[in-house]
């Protein structure tokens, strides 16, 4: 297991021991304290648009350069960004909710070494820009007052554009030419929502993602055929907030 997938994997849990331990609300504050508090165990049934904002704090990536044995890109790494998402979902009285939710990672630097001495510590330069599909499943924990804590999970598509691979001092003078890749994306997340109305919700949240791997060409500006960069685990952790707006009953 990934030590970011590990981390990813530590928040939910923190988060979820932390939801488990908070004392709830007592429903009628004059009444008798031998029945102890209750919690409205419920998600409101109905469907809502959603936009949200986020920033990205990127895990760095892990990068190869050619077909040879000793391949390995090293000092990678790939500058924080922002996100951009839009979707559409719907919820259950049972704490159940589902979204199609599309998204945007603006165009984030990457930096590596290829194992090409001698070099720089940084002479690969390139950038990534990445757009997501996601169908996203959650269980709302409780309803304490207005706030519902969540849990959930996704899975989609990410395509993830890399422009072209640039060289500082570098022994490769050429540059080689961007690529697109159509790749499997998937999430961990956790967070809140606070309902300042039935049909307004202010959701704040936490996101593990993972948007699979991107690649260069192997052309280049020389109309030479040159070493493919390959970048696997192109993962992140998120934070985002958000707006969901109700407009109907499902159930």
């Amino acid at each position: 297991m990934s030590k970011s997938l590990r981390s990813g994997l530590a928040v939910i849990a923190l988060a979820a021991a932390a939801l488990a331990s908070t004392p709830a609300a007592p429903a009628d504050l004059y009444g008798s304290m031998k029945d102890g508090p209750i919690v409205e165990q419920r998600s409101a049934g109905h469907c809502y648009i959603r936009k949200d904002v986020g920033y990205v704090w990127n895990e760095g990536a892990e990068g190869t350069f050619g077909a040879l044995p000793d391949n390995q890109v090293t000092n990678e790494g790939v500058e924080d960004g922002w996100l951009f998402e839009a979707g559409v979902g719907c919820g259950s009285e049972r704490g159940f909710r589902g979204e199609l939710v599309l998204g945007y990672r603006t165009e984030r630097e990457l930096m590596g070494t290829p194992p090409l001495p001698p070099v720089p510590d940084d002479p690969i330069h390139a950038s990534i820009t990445s757009y997501t599909a996601m169908v996203n499943a959650y269980y709302d924990i409780g309803h304490w007052d207005a706030l519902i804590p969540y849990v959930g999970v996704g899975v989609g598509l990410a395509y993830n554009d890399i422009e072209n691979v640039t060289f500082t001092n570098s022994p490769i003078t050429a540059t080689i030419g961007g690529n697109e890749d159509l790749a499997l994306a998937w999430s961990l997340m956790a967070g809140v929502g606070y309902e300042f109305s039935r049909n307004v919700t202010l959701d704040v949240g936490y996101r593990y993602m993972d948007l699979g791997r991107a690649s260069s060409d192997q052309g280049d500006s020389s109309f030479a055929w040159s070493p493919k960069l390959d970048i696997d685990d192109l993962s992140a952790h998120e934070a985002k907030v958000g707006i969901r707006y109700s407009f109907g009953n499902l159930f």
